[in-house]
């Protein structure tokens, strides 16, 4: 219901539950560092998170080509990196 995680999707991926948010909205073309935007989704996705006990794991992905100086995986590596610091930081 919130505006800010608009086009994030929920769905169960191997029995756990999954949250796919839109790249668009996280990351600049190219870039690792997540956007004021993405920013923005991700508070509001860790305040609800936070009150979970469970485990949570952070993927990060990349588009071939787009990554700018770093390969595809490292690119990846970092977005996850950078996604995982927003949402400890919230708790």
């Amino acid at each position: 219901e919130n505006e800010s995680l608009h086009g994030t999707q929920l769905f169960v991926q191997g029995g756990e539950l999954a949250i796919s948010l839109p790249v668009d909205l996280l990351f600049p073309p190219g870039k690792a560092r997540v956007s004021e935007e993405g920013a923005q989704a991700l508070y509001v996705l860790g305040g609800a998170l936070g009150r979970i006990k469970n485990r949570i794991e952070v993927a990060g992905h990349a588009e071939p080509g787009l990554a700018e100086k770093a390969t595809v995986w490292e690119m990846s590596l970092a977005r996850a990196v950078n996604v995982a610091a927003i949402l400890e930081n919230v708790g």
